[in-house]
């Protein structure tokens, strides 16, 4: 089993996070046979035969263009939990036989060591949609440029975090919701943010308890050696939302964040509360009042 460092899980569900985004512009821009240029490029990025940063947006149908172009300064968030515990222990257990006037008797010794060590990292970052389109470095998210199957396009059950995570299916619910679910609510009512909460548990154990009997000694009778390791590892990922937040909303969300911080622009604090609240509702069953 591969254990991904904390920069390598962030490159994955960001790299992730960009080819949901590209997939769901796709799927929107191929039904419209009217626009060449639009079906031309929805099929190279279903194809996976196009660098997103070359796509020049406004050569699209203005209807089109209009529509991805509202979703450009949506704020993508992602916080981070990575808590990894490892164990290893090692004991021995002997048997002597000792004399006495009428026979023998068992005289066992056992000796150990165990050691464990618990690693946990929590951080937040955040993206905009049109950044991970036009702006990230192509390398970053280029197949080529990792191992083999660092970017799988499918999940992984036996180490959850190596594949795919489900980003896609955030993409789309949070899109769908903005366009036919009245998500942004009329005249900016509702809070245009959503937030998801994806966590995996991996544990790997192994036990070893080798026994040994030495026959010809006169005091010695058998002894066990017993090894016994196991990792496991916990990740979250909570993944907030938020549409682009209106001049008159801006200083809404300036407030510090019960676990996490509220930093960036209005915007981004906005898809970073969402993290918060989310937090605060499954982790600590806190009820809020807005």
């Amino acid at each position: 089993m591969t254990r991904y460092y904390a920069p390598e899980i962030v490159r994955k569900v960001r790299c992730e996070a960009r080819q949901a985004i590209a997939d769901k512009i796709a799927a929107w821009l191929i039904d419209n046979k009217d626009d060449k240029y639009g079906v031309e490029i929805s099929e190279k990025i279903r194809d996976r035969k196009i660098k997103l940063s070359t796509i020049d947006w406004k050569k699209l149908d203005p209807r089109d263009y209009a529509y991805i172009e509202y979703f450009f300064p949506t704020a993508i968030a992602y916080n981070f939990n990575l808590d990894i515990t490892e164990s290893n222990d090692a004991s021995v257990d002997l048997n002597f036989l000792a004399a006495v006037t009428k026979g023998t008797v068992s005289i066992p010794i056992k000796s150990g060591v165990d050691r464990s060590r618990n690693n946990v990292q929590t951080f937040t970052i955040a993206d905009k949609f049109g950044y991970l389109l036009k702006d990230l470095p192509e390398y970053y998210c280029d197949p080529h440029e990792v191992p083999p199957g660092f970017f799988s396009t499918h999940s992984n059950y036996v180490y959850p975090i190596a594949g795919k995570i489900g980003v896609d299916a955030m993409v789309d619910d949070f899109v769908d919701l903005t366009l036919f679910g009245a998500l942004a609510g009329e005249k900016g009512e509702s809070k245009p943010a959503m937030a998801y909460a994806q966590q995996f548990t991996t544990k790997v154990y192994g036990d070893v308890s080798p026994k040994i009997t030495i026959v010809s000694s006169a005091s010695f009778k058998d002894g066990t050696l017993g090894f016994s390791n196991f990792r496991e590892d916990k990740h979250k990922i909570v993944v907030g939302f938020s549409l682009a937040v209106s001049p008159q909303f801006a200083k809404e969300d300036e407030k510090v964040g019960t676990y996490v911080n509220l930093e960036g622009d209005a915007t981004t604090r906005r898809a970073v509360s969402a993290i918060d609240q989310l937090i605060l509702r499954t982790e600590r069953n806190f009820v809020l009042v807005e």
